[in-house]
């Protein structure tokens, strides 16, 4: 709760940095051409970090996985604003890169699904499921089956939830992705 308290004041600007730095990719109308840097070397100063390699701009990764941690933040906390995961998956869409926009549309999902907007939360994981099928991304996919479940298991049919929770178990088991089969109680 301690950090919490220190990271309030500094939660609009940690969105105006990272929201600042993803405008860039936004800005050009095709994605293409856009030479340079970010503005003032915002990358480097937000400690970026690629885990794609050379398949997507190491910049772009390292932004849409500060936008998921702001938006996992803002799940527990109701702090900061939803804007900046949207810009990412707007600059992630733009750039044609399907694995970082299924992986805004999932963080965005989790979001809604906590707030209580089912409907939004079922779209939003049915898209980042689509998107990390088609990226190839078996980590992904099984996060997405387990939202997918989490959302349907109030509501829902039981057949529906478990069918969701059976796929993310075989895909958990697959991606070797320990922390979705602890949550899928393997």
């Amino acid at each position: 709760m301690q950090a919490i308290a220190v990271l309030t004041p500094e939660i609009g600007n940690m969105h105006s940095v990272i929201g600042d730095a993803l405008s860039w990719y936004n800005r050009s109308d095709s994605g293409e051409g856009m030479n340079g840097s970010p503005p003032e070397g915002l990358h480097n100063e937000i400690g970026l970090k690629s885990q794609q390699g050379g398949h997507a701009d190491a910049r772009l990764t390292g932004l849409i996985e500060c936008a998921c941690r702001m938006t996992r933040f803002q799940r527990y906390t109701s702090l900061g604003s939803s804007r900046t995961m949207e810009n990412g998956i707007a600059a992630a869409a733009k750039l044609r890169q399907p694995r970082l926009e299924g992986r805004g549309k999932l963080a965005l999902a989790q979001l809604r699904r906590g707030s209580g907007k089912r409907s939004e939360a079922l779209k939003f994981a049915e898209e980042a499921l689509a998107l990390a099928t088609l990226a190839d991304d078996t980590y992904a996919m099984a996060e997405c089956c387990h939202t997918l479940g989490t959302i349907s298991n109030p509501t829902g049919s039981g057949a529906e939830t478990r069918r969701h929770y059976e796929e993310g178990i075989r895909l958990a088991v697959l991606a070797e992705n320990e922390a979705c089969q602890v949550r899928l109680n393997i």
